[in-house]
């Protein structure tokens, strides 16, 4: 990529990257992820690809376990941003994981539930 990309204040706006993303102090050409707190490459490819990593994700859904209580997910995050998806994804893994289910049962898992929930958009985005 070309070393004159400089870290966009508009892209502090987007909802894909709120709230996670910064502008990383004393280097306009790096970006910074609040989550895993880690400096990134300011092109917005480079950006989008770190919002997909499974490290971002897992952190993610890390961060979004603080945010909750005793009586389940916090209702404030809405059901089609990406920390919803994010937050599903590390679910059902937990899931799979905690009752020593074979890792293959995941792709079927999420196929059942995109039929048996048309209507949300974090099912069919898994």
């Amino acid at each position: 990529m070309s070393s004159k990309v400089k870290f966009q204040d508009a892209w502090l706006q987007k909802p894909e990257f709120q709230p996670w993303l910064a502008r990383e102090e004393g280097n306009p050409k790096r970006a910074y992820c609040k989550i895993c707190k880690a400096g990134i490459g300011a092109e917005i490819s480079t950006i989008r690809r770190h919002k997909k990593a499974k490290m971002h994700v897992a952190n993610e859904g890390k961060a979004n376990e603080h945010e909750t209580d005793e009586s389940g997910p916090s209702t404030s995050r809405p059901n089609n941003s990406p920390s919803g998806v994010g937050f599903a994804t590390v679910l059902l893994c937990c899931f799979i994981a905690e009752y020593n289910l074979p890792f293959t049962i995941a792709e079927p898992l999420v196929t059942l539930h995109k039929r048996m929930y048309p209507d949300s958009a974090i099912a069919q985005e898994l």
